[in-house]
């Protein structure tokens, strides 16, 4: 369990994700039960954690994001619009990181997403919301979370953006909508393709009620 409870690292990653389902749940039925009755920080293991499950030195650890583009989220010397939106603005307003994708956070969404560890969303979201950057979730009025094809859905068993979305609506005392958004076909993972692939991925596979 220890060793499960490390931060994944690239080859770590593969050969744990070369479990039968049955193991991967296993070992995350056992890593849950470890974190429900300890106050170990969830990256260090040794501080006591405080309400996002991070010990103070971890917390102020984390990466932050510094200065970044408004549209895009992509970081940047300075909060000006990045070449690649001023040719070809986004059709969202305004997407906000609060945090870059990196070492120990990438870890974590690795873990929450792919281990099968849906009780890491309590610690995810309460660092989303305690972030230096927060979404500014007082000025929208409802949170949609990406959906996820049915089939992706039973392999995975939960989520991810819909139980970030649940706990970050409940703070901001928002509703979540889960109707308005579908998605109509399944696709290929998205992990390790690079940006003009992903889009090619998800293209038309997206409906809106």
């Amino acid at each position: 369990v220890n060793l499960v409870c490390c931060l994944f690292c690239s080859s770590s990653l593969r050969i744990f994700m070369s479990l039968s389902n049955s193991k991967i749940a296993f070992l995350a039925s056992c890593i849950k039960f470890k974190h429900n009755f300890s106050q170990d920080c969830v990256l260090c293991g040794i501080s006591h954690r405080n309400t996002h499950g991070l010990c103070s030195d971890c917390w102020l650890d984390l990466p932050r994001m510094a200065q970044s583009c408004p549209s895009c989220a992509l970081p940047l010397s300075s909060h000006a619009v990045c070449g690649a939106c001023s040719q070809h603005p986004p059709v969202c307003q305004q997407i906000t990181a609060a945090f870059p994708y990196s070492y120990p956070i990438a870890g974590l969404i690795q873990q929450y997403k792919y281990a099968k560890q849906s009780w890491r969303a309590k610690t995810l979201a309460q660092c989303m919301w305690n972030s230096p950057h927060p979404t500014h979730l007082a000025q929208v009025n409802a949170l949609v979370g990406i959906p996820m094809h049915k089939s992706a859905l039973q392999e995975r068993g939960f989520n991810q953006a819909h139980l970030l979305g649940q706990i970050l609506a409940k703070k901001a005392n928002i509703p979540v909508k889960t109707h308005l958004v579908q998605c109509t076909r399944p696709h290929t993972h998205q992990a390790g393709s690079n940006a003009i692939a992903r889009q090619a991925n998800i293209k038309g596979i997206f409906s809106t009620q």
